[in-house]
C-alpha cells in the first residue's frame, strides 16, 4: 500500500546535517515506490515521526506512575502504572530494524545510549498506517534580539 509523502518533507531539505539532507532527497525521489516500513526507518533516524492509524492501536510506552488521588496530608494515596496506551495517532521517537521487521524505540539515542543495545517494541500495526509526518521541532527559546 503506497501512502502519499508528507507535505512538510520539503521543509527538511535545509537541515544542517548532510546525512539528513541526503535522506530527504532520497525520499523525495524514491518515496513513492518505497514501503512504509522503509520510509519510517529512514525518517526515524533523524526526526520524531507522527503516525496516524485507521483504527485505534495499542502502543507500549515507557512505564510511568500516574497519581490518581492524594490524601489530606499531601501524600499519594494510590498510583497506577501506565504501560500502554490506545490511540489513533502517536509520535514515535525513533525506529530501528530488527530481523525482518522494524521496532519503535522508547527514546532517542543520546551520547551514552547510542552504543547500547536499543530497546523497543515491534511495529505490528504497519498495515493500519494511513498517514505519517516527521515532526519539525520549533526553537523553544525566542531569537536573541541585539
Amino acid at each position: 500500500m503506497n501512502l502519499p509523502l508528507p507535505t512538510n518533507l520539503p521543509f527538511l531539505i535545509h537541515d544542517p546535517r548532510p546525512d539528513a539532507r541526503a535522506c530527504v532527497s532520497k525520499l523525495l525521489s524514491d518515496g513513492d515506490s518505497m514501503a512504509v516500513k522503509d520510509i519510517l526507518l529512514v525518517l526515524g533516524l533523524y526526526w520524531p515521526v507522527r503516525v496516524w492509524f485507521s483504527e485505534p492501536v495499542t502502543i507500549r510506552v515507557i512505564p510511568r506512575w500516574l497519581v490518581t488521588e492524594t490524601s489530606e496530608d499531601g501524600r499519594w494515596k494510590s498510583k497506577t502504572r501506565k504501560i500502554q496506551e490506545t490511540a489513533d495517532s502517536h509520535v514515535f521517537r525513533s525506529f530501528f530494524p530488527h530481523r525482518d521487521s522494524i521496532c519503535y524505540s522508547f527514546r532517542r539515542p543520546n551520547r551514552t545510549y547510542r552504543y547500547q543495545r536499543q530497546t523497543g517494541w515491534y511495529c505490528d500495526w504497519l498495515d493500519k498506517v494511513i498517514r505519517y509526518e516527521p515532526v519539525i521541532r520549533r526553537n523553544q527559546k525566542g531569537e536573541l534580539k541585539a
